[in-house]
């Protein structure tokens, strides 16, 4: 029953990434390779759930996990750097109407 609820759940993680990866990809709000490093990450999280599917916890499991580690530290942290580098947006205080 374990491996089907990680199996379920790693691949429902995957494809929610990949979704997500391609909302990014098609904005121009963020950056794009941070939606190809997710996307990645969300293919790798699919794979690792197949994998757990299939043969439960073996050891072939073990280079998609990693890699989809790897992948969502990478856009994790370039995510951090962006949002760090970009000015904040400053708004004007609130004031009352002028009255004539």
């Amino acid at each position: 029953m374990e491996w089907g609820v990680r199996s379920y759940q790693r691949t429902m993680l995957g494809s929610t990434q990949v979704l997500v990866a391609v909302q990014i990809v098609m904005t121009v709000r963020i950056p794009r390779p941070i939606g190809f490093l997710m996307a990645l990450a969300g293919v790798a999280y699919m794979a690792q759930g197949i994998v757990v599917g299939v043969e439960g916890f073996s050891a072939n499991g073990t280079i998609p996990g990693l890699s989809a580690f790897i992948f969502d530290l990478a856009w994790m942290i370039s995510l951090v750097i962006i949002a760090w580098q970009r000015p904040h947006a400053v708004r004007p205080l609130a004031t009352a109407p002028v009255s004539s």
